[in-house]
């Protein structure tokens, strides 16, 4: 409902990342009104280059190769999912492997997720966490520790007021991103208002503003950095 997707989902859990590798992925009912869901894959997994050129833990930069392995290590992704009810989601992941050329350090990645809807309403939210072995030798001032969330809420109204299935869509989101958990500062706050109109189901028109607000290292956090964005997506 964004145009951005959250801060989390760029630098802590990748959204758009793609693996090689295979795996299961079933659901099944524990009762009338409830739905599981479980995925678990074996993949290539990272590689060294979530450290980056400047030696900061950044996970986004180490996708690993479609084509090989940069190590013997596979990693591990698994995904557990539950929905008690109708319009209520809970979800844990978890993403871990060895990332380096010679197999001894490991990332792994744990993420939590929830959406609630009612009514004209939803509640959202995620959070995520990066645990890293870091060599400090090359490595030394790398973080071990990286952590994030969001949450947002969601109201539609004037549904086929315009169009038949036509409806708007206001969206307010908070982002938080600590790219060193051991450390004060290193982190950045955001907080995005939006609003959208969607005149069928698979067309957005997107009006959104964001402010963030940055914290450099042990340091005091900077003022609003306020950005509009306007966008347009179909999809088939």
């Amino acid at each position: 409902d964004l145009t951005e997707r959250p801060t989390v989902n760029t630098q802590i859990m990748p959204s758009t990342l793609s693996e090689s590798g295979m795996g299961l992925f079933g659901t099944f009912f524990p009762s009338e009104l409830s739905v599981a869901s479980y995925e678990v894959y074996v993949v290539n997994g990272f590689n060294e280059d979530v450290i980056n050129s400047s030696g900061a833990l950044r996970v986004r930069g180490g996708r690993g190769s479609q084509k090989s392995d940069n190590n013997e290590n596979k990693a591990l992704v698994g995904r557990v999912g539950l929905s008690p009810r109708l319009g209520v989601n809970f979800g844990a992941s978890v993403h871990t492997g060895a990332y380096d050329d010679a197999g001894d350090h490991n990332l792994t990645i744990f993420g939590l997720d929830a959406k609630v809807t009612r009514g004209v309403w939803e509640l959202q939210g995620e959070y995520g966490r990066v645990s890293a072995d870091i060599d400090k030798v090359t490595s030394p001032s790398a973080a071990e520790t990286q952590q994030g969330a969001y949450g947002q809420t969601n109201i539609h109204f004037l549904h086929d007021y315009f169009l038949p299935a036509s409806v708007f869509t206001g969206v307010v989101r908070w982002d938080w991103v600590d790219f060193d958990a051991d450390v004060a500062g290193d982190s950045e706050l955001g907080l995005t208002f939006g609003l959208n109109f969607r005149p069928v189901e698979d067309a957005v028109f997107k009006l959104d503003y964001a402010s963030v607000w940055k914290t450099p290292p042990n340091g005091p956090r900077g003022d609003a950095r306020g950005r509009f964005f306007f966008a347009v997506a179909t999809y088939f």
